[in-house]
């Protein structure tokens, strides 16, 4: 006989930063209140919400992961272990050998299967060979000229686990600003891309089980604002069309042997072609929306763990064009360009659907992050 969900303990462990937030508040709303463990931040934000069970504080992920199998292996009913972060998953990951017969945790089915696929090379790879399109890429060492990619070029940060990778993101055409941008690389591999003009991004925050086999994939996500180099702060979701897309993104899933949350991002490039960007093995910050907009994905992938199957009767999508926007990010942004600027940031806010860190039902977070804005711009 399946446990009931709510005979087992959630544990959220992460650092200072938003997705952790949304993890708590998509369990809290359905009932569940998770220990958070917040990784080198007496003052994360995560801690701040009604919704948290308790707390502890840690120096590192690895410290995190040692009090985890301390006092949580005992427990009648298996955790669940959920983290919103790149370096974190990286720990558990490492660890999978030691946690999975006493937690549920994300997993590509091997210890180090997450980490292997954190390299952007791997998953072109695989992306490559299940049809969707892929810019022309090769992995070299900072300071080596392409041998196969053409000019212009995109630098991008070789795994997911580099801490500055927005530093790491270079448009280069020709050889003189490949090695300018190489001057200011602390790394020792990069990935080279052929640069693809685009319109905007794309991409899904989903959720696969049994090993890669399922995959849900309910609400696709875009972008209203992008800039050449980055992702935009306000998206919306809608529900997707394209079905060829949606069965090569199962069939990348099902290569990864992959379980857990996850998101999946794209370009839409000006020539209306959509490319393959990267997957990201953990909760994003558009999970949370996601969750405002009827698709509750850290809850649904627990219950779907439970019985190994997608528990998704109950899922009712609220609306086309659900839109969401970290609210603070783009006003900081907007005040800076000036007063016009602001009073056109602050309508869309207003108009939005869903919020990163303000929440009528949860308001603790939103405050913290306003003492905290108020006391850096002194």
């Amino acid at each position: 006989m399946k446990s009931n969900i709510f005979d087992h303990k959630f544990i959220v462990i992460d650092g200072s930063h938003f997705n952790p937030l949304g993890i708590v508040r998509s369990l809290g709303e359905k009932g569940i209140r998770p220990d958070v463990i917040a990784i080198d931040s007496p003052d994360a934000i995560m801690t701040k919400s009604k919704y948290v069970n308790s707390k502890v504080f840690v120096k590192s992920a690895e410290e995190g992961i040692e009090y985890i199998l301390n006092h949580y292996t005992n427990e009648k009913e298996k955790p669940f272990l959920f983290t919103g972060s790149d370096s974190v998953i990286s720990v558990i990951d490492r660890n999978f050998d030691k946690l999975k017969d006493v937690f549920f945790v994300f997993n590509c089915g091997i210890q180090d299967g997450i980490n292997h696929l954190m390299s952007k090379y791997e998953q072109n790879v695989l992306a490559k060979s299940v049809g969707l399109n892929v810019p022309d890429f090769e992995e070299v060492k900072v300071g080596e000229l392409p041998k196969h990619v053409k000019y212009p070029i995109l630098t991008k940060a070789a795994t997911s686990l580099e801490y500055d990778w927005k530093s790491l993101t270079h448009i280069c055409r020709n050889e003189k600003e490949l090695i300018a941008a190489y001057s200011t690389m602390n790394c020792e591999k990069v990935l080279l891309q052929s640069y693809i003009e685009k319109e905007n991004e794309t991409g899904f925050d989903a959720l696969c089980i049994n090993n890669g086999v399922d995959t849900y994939l309910p609400l696709q996500l875009t972008y209203h604002e992008v800039s050449e180099t980055s992702f935009g702060h306000s998206i919306y979701f809608f529900k997707p069309e394209d079905k060829e897309l949606i069965k090569k993104i199962e069939k990348l899933m099902s290569l990864t042997k992959y379980e857990g949350i996850l998101s999946v991002d794209l370009l839409i490039g000006k020539d209306k072609k959509v490319y393959f960007l990267e997957v990201n093995f953990r909760n994003t910050q558009w999970s949370y929306p996601s969750t405002c907009a009827g698709v509750n994905l850290p809850y649904i992938w627990a219950k779907s763990m439970l019985t190994r199957k997608l528990e998704i009767e109950d899922v009712v999508i609220k609306k086309e064009k659900f839109s969401s926007i970290i609210e603070l990010f783009e006003l900081t942004y907007a005040r800076k360009k000036g007063f016009r600027e602001l009073i056109r940031t602050l309508k869309k806010v207003l108009q939005t659907d869903s919020y990163i860190i303000f929440n009528w039902k949860d308001m603790s977070p939103f405050f913290w992050s306003i003492k905290k804005f108020i006391m850096n711009h002194k």
